[in-house]
């Protein structure tokens, strides 16, 4: 574990209540709509205490409406977008906020024929806006190296605990999370909490062995991320 950066526990009140059984994952409150993370109990890793941020209805009235051109992709549109209207905050409620916002729009019940998997449900892009909201407290700085890990970087493992899915369920969703149903879309809505998408496997200053996942100590080795340990210092 590594703590280095400071940040009392914060609390934020969602739109919707949350599954009670995130309480099962340390440093994680669920009353209802309220959410309370104590980041010195959550994180395994936490560097950095400041987060890059677009507001969501900025994101949704200038961005989601635009549409690629020959000359310029999406992803290229996005990054400018958040090199103009980005700002640095520590306030980790409005991060969390925020990400629900995007993740609501992004797995909205109405993109469910647009996926092309008839096994996902309702309740299961639930189980998604749910874990890739925390998801956003998690950080990777721009040279690669992975500032803050929270459980949820552990995707099946901490949805497997959360939902109590079977490997072939947590298997499914992370694919949602991570596959190209939803990347098309992925551009322009998380341009509002930045660095939320996937990661590479192999990145500075994490090992990439198949040691257990601290979550869930039985999980097999998560497939779309880092160990849950430091590697030895270089």
């Amino acid at each position: 574990m590594t703590l280095s950066a400071q940040l009392d526990a914060f609390a934020v009140e969602l739109p919707v209540a949350f599954d009670p059984r995130w309480n099962r994952i340390p440093g994680i409150t669920v009353d209802r709509a309220t959410i309370t993370v104590d980041p010195e109990k959550y994180f395994f890793r936490f560097e950095n205490s400041t987060w890059l941020l677009c507001d969501w209805n900025l994101v949704a009235s200038q961005l989601l409406g635009i549409e690629e051109s020959a000359e310029t992709a999406v992803e290229q549109l996005a990054l400018e977008f958040v090199q103009e209207h980005g700002y640095s905050t520590s306030d980790a409620g409005r991060v969390l906020a925020t990400a629900w916002e995007v993740y609501s729009y992004l797995f909205r019940e109405e993109h469910l024929p647009t996926l092309g998997l008839p096994q996902i449900t309702a309740d299961h892009l639930r189980m998604l806006r749910e874990a890739a909201t925390f998801m956003a407290l998690n950080k990777v700085e721009l040279d690669g190296h992975i500032s803050n890990v929270g459980p949820c970087w552990f995707f099946p493992a901490a949805t497997s605990v959360v939902y109590e899915l079977d490997e072939e369920d947590g298997g499914m969703l992370d694919e949602v999370y991570h596959g190209t149903g939803v990347d098309k879309h992925c551009s322009t809505s998380t341009a509002a909490s930045s660095r939320s998408r996937r990661t590479p496997r192999s990145v500075a200053g994490w090992s990439t062995d198949a040691s257990p996942c601290p979550i869930s100590p039985a999980e097999p080795a998560c497939r779309t991320a880092p160990r849950c340990r430091p590697s030895a210092p270089s």
